[in-house]
């Protein structure tokens, strides 16, 4: 749910996008994900994915909002089976 993710971490500095495009860009195409639970399960399973491999996320910066943020994606990942390690 990336409107909570980013509300619930940035409050009222972010702008929910679910592109790398800002709204404002002419290059823009719109929503072109949702949050579908089931739908992800649906495509680790046709993917391969083993439930209970790990999956790391490298990340940058070691302040507060960046921890909190991969800990929110690694909260999401791990409803749909997905053990998430996040690595400074």
């Amino acid at each position: 749910d990336w409107p909570a993710v980013l509300q619930g971490i940035f409050g009222d500095l972010a702008i929910p996008t679910t592109t790398a495009l800002s709204a404002s860009s002419p290059y823009y195409l719109g929503e072109m994900f949702t949050y579908d639970e089931a739908k992800a399960k649906q495509l680790l399973d046709e993917g391969g994915w083993t439930q209970g491999d790990t999956f790391t996320i490298l990340y940058y910066y070691n302040d507060q909002a960046t921890q909190d943020f991969v800990d929110a994606i690694a909260s999401y990942l791990a409803k749909v089976g997905m053990v998430v390690e996040g690595v400074y």
